[in-house]
């Protein structure tokens, strides 16, 4: 069991775990580019700037919704604080920067620090899974060790097009 702190940034009495839109700035969360930094509109913080100035996608933002879970822990299993678990089939913007997942723009579908092609990305969809075998699979295809039945390998999460121009989805 991991403890996790209690966090209400607009002061509204919903813990920003379950808050629609943690800042109180009248966006909600799943369509707010920064979920846990604006201006509160109303309660008790009404008028005040609260929270950070970081976007979901800015690299140094570590915990998109302010739940007090870290968007690359285990146990956070909705990073942008809509209400849709980050593997639900729903689910089509898991870190809430405006940008559709499967977007060929879209590099870090889960908004840690690292993109998705990043060696040192473990958990390309933040499900709190390891994505070690699918990554030795797309490494192993990049490299030319071996190679696809076609130019797509279709996995259903990311698109990118190597400089060569073969397109690969994962």
């Amino acid at each position: 069991m991991h403890a996790v702190a209690v966090t209400d940034l607009d002061q509204d009495g919903i813990p920003n775990i379950s808050d629609p839109d943690v800042d109180n700035d009248g966006l909600p969360n799943g369509t707010d580019p920064n979920v846990d930094g604006g201006l509160c509109v109303s309660g008790p913080l009404a008028g005040r700037y609260i929270g950070d100035r970081l976007n979901n996608d800015h690299r140094s933002e570590r915990d998109i919704d302010g739940d007090g879970l870290a968007d690359g822990s285990l146990i956070e299993n909705d990073i942008d604080g809509d209400g849709l678990k980050n593997d639900d089939v729903l689910e089509d913007d898991i870190d809430g920067d405006g940008k559709s997942d499967d977007a060929a723009d879209e590099l870090n579908i889960d908004g840690d620090a690292y993109n998705d092609d990043s060696r040192s990305e473990r958990d390309i969809d933040g499900d709190g899974k390891a994505d070690d075998s699918l990554r030795s699979l797309i490494s192993m295809v990049m490299a030319g060790s071996i190679r696809p039945l076609t130019n797509t390998i279709s996995m259903a999460m990311a698109e990118r097009t190597t400089p060569d121009g073969a397109r690969y989805r994962w």
